[in-house]
């Protein structure tokens, strides 16, 4: 297993014959390094790979109990750390526009386009915001499928106003200052070891400055006032009781997106991170079928 991935007890490790490496490659966008965790089949078969985006705070290292689930559906799982985040440069919990995130990950999917025939895709929280915007951005871009995992249109809970004051004031004048998010780790998931991972994880961080407050506002609002068309199969994972994004607000956009294929699926009292919680079989379940429907 790759050093610093911290898995929570109890956890998969790697199926066999699976290893794990790392990448740094050089996003176009502004030459920013990015890092990418590859878990992959030692037997080097490369038609196709769940690519993931994960969340505000963490890194692709957290996806590795993926493979053990998505073994015999892919033939790889690739996770990019987002700009600032992780493995990645860049400074921590920032970004001059929001969508430099969406055009580093439309970048990286035309580099894994080069390895792999067939590229789903799947994005946590921020994550699956910034696939969002990538379908409305690049409606044409070269993707199998698109899981959407509790997307960050809007927080469960309001923003102070002081902190939103701050983000307001702040944001053209001093963008970069890393301020803390306050967000509970206990919200992630009910399973004691994924939140107890999650805290020891020195590539997870808790900042966010002005210039990303505001910049992930105005990508959230622009996105969740969008209702399509989507031309690429779209499945949605909705934890009900995410007490870090707005659960009512995904399962409304969820519901009015207009996609030629389209599923969603809810989880009764998951939190946040359906894919580590209590239960997690089931959601992996789901995205085993997915995968599968959508492979031929």
């Amino acid at each position: 297993m790759l050093s610093g991935i911290v898995l929570p007890v109890g956890f998969p490790s790697l199926p066999d014959p699976w290893t794990s490496s790392g990448t740094t490659w050089t996003s176009p966008v502004d030459q920013t390094p990015l890092f990418e965790t590859v878990f992959a089949k030692k037997d080097g078969a490369r038609k196709s790979v769940l690519a993931v985006v994960h969340g505000q705070g963490e890194h692709g290292g957290r996806y590795a109990h993926f493979p053990h689930y998505v073994k015999d559906e892919v033939d790889a799982v690739v996770a990019l750390d987002l700009r600032g985040h992780g493995r990645s440069s860049g400074i921590r919990g920032h970004v001059e526009r929001f969508d430099a995130y969406t055009d580093d990950v439309f970048a990286w999917i035309s580099r894994l386009k080069q390895t792999y025939t067939d590229v789903h895709f799947l994005g946590h929280s921020m994550g699956g915001l910034i696939g969002l915007r990538l379908l409305k951005n690049q409606p044409d871009v070269a993707l199998k499928s698109v899981c959407i995992s509790a997307p960050l249109l809007g927080l469960s809970l309001p923003v102070p106003a002081i902190k939103r004051w701050v983000g307001l004031a702040l944001s053209n004048v001093w963008g970069e200052l890393q301020l803390g998010t306050g967000i509970d780790a206990s919200l992630v998931s009910h399973d004691p070891e994924v939140v107890r991972a999650y805290k020891m994880d020195r590539l997870n961080h808790d900042r966010a400055t002005p210039r990303f407050f505001t910049q992930m506002q105005a990508a959230s609002a622009d996105t969740a006032a969008w209702r399509g068309p989507v031309r690429r199969p779209v499945m949605f994972v909705i934890p009900t009781s995410d007490g870090i994004v707005d659960a009512p607000l995904n399962k409304h956009f969820a519901e009015s997106l207009e996609a030629d294929v389209k599923e969603i699926h809810f989880y009764e009292g998951f939190f946040h991170e359906a894919f580590n919680e209590v239960g997690k079989e089931r959601v992996f379940s789901d995205l085993q079928q997915w995968l599968r429907k959508n492979s031929t």
